[in-house]
């Protein structure tokens, strides 16, 4: 019986963890290897962002709407059917757009 390794994904885009404003995008991208064989599959989980899912490797630019806090997932799957253990994630943190207040100086 042969031993299968599992994969392992890599957000190769943002690099970190985001800040943006409401109704700003976010581009993402990623890549997979498999000591043992080749990735096949490609999960993005983008919760509050839109597209809320994407199974492509690079799927671009994601638009966050709605304030608050949100982890991206992003998982790789290879040839023998197994899933990266530990996906990587990104929290894209959105703020809400500031109110400008103009004073009446009269």
């Amino acid at each position: 019986m042969r031993h299968s390794w599992p994969p392992t994904g890599s957000i190769d885009s943002p690099s970190g963890n985001v800040m943006i404003l409401a109704g700003q995008s976010v581009s993402f991208s990623g890549s997979g290897t498999d000591p043992d064989g080749a990735i096949t599959a490609y999960s993005w989980s983008f919760p509050g962002g839109e597209p809320e899912s994407s199974n492509v490797a690079m799927p671009g630019e994601v638009t966050y709407s709605t304030p608050g806090t949100f982890v991206a997932t992003f998982t790789v799957s290879d040839d023998a059917g197994i899933t990266d253990p530990t996906p990587p994630t990104r929290a894209i943190i959105v703020l809400p757009v500031p109110c400008l207040i103009l004073c009446n100086p009269f």
